[in-house]
């Protein structure tokens, strides 16, 4: 069956959707970033012999605890 929406619709959908996205995507590379910075930044002067840098799966797995805290959803281990 042929549907009644066309072609220029479709774009514009598309459209839509696409700002939405890098808008989110936006959001949460700010929030990612601010997460990260405030804890360097609250820390005060350091030596470089004290900064402990996460491993990839701890990073990933603070930032999902941090990002998902509002929504109530949890990471299971």
């Amino acid at each position: 069956q042929y549907s009644h929406y066309s072609h220029s619709d479709d774009l514009t959908a598309k459209r839509v959707v696409h700002a939405e996205v890098k808008h989110q995507l936006k959001q949460v590379r700010y929030k990612a970033r601010n997460f990260l910075l405030t804890g360097i930044v609250n820390q005060g002067p350091i030596l470089a012999s004290e900064i402990r840098i996460p491993t990839i799966k701890v990073l990933s797995r603070l930032l999902w605890r941090h990002f998902m805290s509002s929504t109530g959803e949890s990471n299971q281990e």
